[in-house]
């Protein structure tokens, strides 16, 4: 189950009942979205700066992946240093994007995760395991989980380009329907993000440039019944 693969009859008929059952995972959905006008979150005076001594581990790294890494891990952190407890074992799967397209490049990102995520942490962890969805069983759990977040985050992106480009923004607290034109196999999936009642709870940030401004700005996106954006709030 992907995003990009809802145009697919039978993936599309698997949908409701997909996320149905993602809907009784007691945990928390985060979606953090960067806006691609953002060339790094991460650079000082024009220079790419790499962080808490990881450019021995990512010195052969191009600059945007990179930086992708960067973000995820940063924002991984602040999750795990949140919401763990003393103890408590981490297990992080991802997809097999170009982070961790290989076997070196996921050692290199589990490395590197490790390092940022003791930079945030006051507290011991147990284990930390890094894995992708190539270490799935064969029962497709690993992929389902995966493909929660893909499912999320695809749907957020489609929505938030449709409003961009017909030039409609989400002023702060006010209702902005959807736009007409947006692909139908949006609809389950707004209605299922605007869900307030299921175990599981979902949170969606973007960060979005600010005008003549080396800073960003973090917007909070909520989504109220039949699955139309609420608001965009500057926090």
């Amino acid at each position: 189950m992907a995003f990009k693969n809802l145009g697919d009859k039978k993936r599309a008929a698997a949908l409701p009942g997909f996320i149905d059952a993602a809907e009784k995972i007691q945990g928390l959905l985060l979606v953090v979205l960067v806006d691609k006008r953002i060339k790094s979150l991460f650079q000082q005076t024009g220079d790419d700066k790499r962080v808490n001594g990881d450019g021995d581990i990512l010195s052969n790294w191009l600059p945007k992946v990179e930086g992708k890494l960067l973000r995820i891990c940063h924002v991984a952190a602040l999750l795990v240093a949140g919401l763990s407890r003393p103890g408590q074992n981490i297990v992080w799967i991802s997809d097999q994007d170009e982070i961790a397209a290989n076997d070196q490049r996921l050692r290199q990102l589990t490395e590197a995760s490790g390092r940022i995520m003791s930079a945030y942490l006051e507290h011991a962890l147990g284990h930390l395991r890094v894995g992708t969805t190539a270490s799935d069983s064969g029962t497709r759990d690993v992929e389902d989980f995966v493909a929660i977040a893909d499912l999320a985050a695809g749907a957020l992106c489609e929505v938030l380009n449709a409003h961009r480009r017909a030039g409609v923004d989400f002023p702060l607290g006010i209702f902005v329907p959807n736009q007409k034109g947006m692909a139908s196999k949006i609809d389950p999936l707004t209605w299922w993000l605007s869900s307030k009642r299921s175990q599981l709870k979902k949170i969606a940030l973007s960060l979005e440039p600010i005008a003549n401004s080396s800073k960003v700005n973090v917007r909070h996106y909520d989504f109220s019944a039949h699955g139309l954006p609420d608001c965009g709030k500057s926090l």
